[in-house]
């Protein structure tokens, strides 16, 4: 295998072993021990996180037992560090063991990802369980050997347990990498959240035009006037008041995060205009944008940044 095969190898293989660490987080049943695609004409085959674990069983069972014999972490602002020690025991008949190898393993997760079907930024909940479930996937890889990975991987292939990668898929993971290698401030993907919540909760709400939005908040226009969705002469008194609580020191997520709670009766509005009296906004108000106009939604009806 090329150095560039196998850099795409691990790449893919390191995305699709997201999907495994947080099934197995939330009890989910996996059932996948091994990634297979083809580059180049060749068929390149490894062991997932789940595929390591059976070699690891494989393993104890011919005498040879493999464990993690200890683990640390680190948190910076954008990621976490793990790093794990495994060693393999030769246990004898009665049960005594000799430690007869260690090897290391490391994985740096950042908290910051990037979604293709939702083509935004979002924060990782699962980041730390993933650093340290592939250090030790590391680790513990570092001490099976090739015969033994080739027949779990041969063990999969006969209970079906092979994952087919199809290119779309590889493409997918190459591009999520080389994006992740420079994300976006955490604030911008923080305030990006709040407003996808503030926005979420609308819907929740049953405010699906702008103009209803506005009286909710009671901000000074009342719901009435123009509110069309995209029409730079519309009523922009949402985004003013958030752009004035950021400046206020809640920075652009605690202004989202306030005007939800406004929104929700949990806070008082500052602005404290007079509720509307019976009268109810514009007969012709509109619903909220269509995916990517003022709004900036996703076809999911999420807002988002470029």
């Amino acid at each position: 295998m090329s150095d560039q095969q196998e850099g795409l190898a691990l790449i893919t293989f390191d995305s699709l072993d997201d999907e495994i660490v947080v099934a197995e987080l939330q009890g989910r049943a996996v059932s996948t021990w091994a990634y297979s695609f083809s580059q180049d004409g060749q068929q390149v085959t490894g062991l997932s996180i789940a595929g390591v674990e059976q070699a690891c069983r494989e393993s104890g069972r011919h005498g040879e037992a493999i464990r993690i014999t200890r683990h640390d972490w680190r948190e910076t602002d954008d990621a976490y560090y793990g790093t794990v020690e495994a060693g393999r025991y030769l246990v004898a008949d009665d049960g005594r063991e000799v430690l007869i190898d260690t090897a290391l393993g490391s994985k740096r997760e950042g908290k910051l990802k990037w979604s293709k079907n939702k083509n935004r930024w979002y924060t990782d909940q699962f980041a730390f369980e993933k650093a340290l479930s592939k250090a030790a996937r590391n680790a513990k890889g570092k001490l099976l050997d090739d015969k033994l990975k080739a027949r779990v991987i041969a063990m999969a292939a006969k209970a079906g347990q092979v994952r087919q990668v199809g290119p779309a898929e590889t493409e997918v993971a190459e591009k999520a990498a080389k994006k992740q290698a420079a994300p976006p401030p955490k604030e911008r993907v923080q305030s990006d959240e709040a407003r996808r919540r503030f926005f979420a909760t609308t819907g929740e709400m049953g405010l699906t035009t702008l103009a209803a939005i506005h009286a909710r908040l009671r901000l000074p226009c009342g719901g009435r006037g123009n509110h069309k969705d995209g029409d730079p002469n519309a009523c922009h008194a949402l985004s003013e008041r958030v752009r004035t609580l950021a400046i206020d020191g809640r920075g652009t997520d605690g202004a989202w995060e306030f005007a939800t709670r406004v929104l929700t009766g949990q806070e008082e509005a500052p602005w404290k205009a007079p509720l509307p009296e019976d009268e109810p906004p514009e007969p012709h108000a509109e619903p909220l944008a269509a995916p990517r106009e003022a709004w900036g939604r996703d076809k999911d009806g999420e807002e988002q940044f470029a």
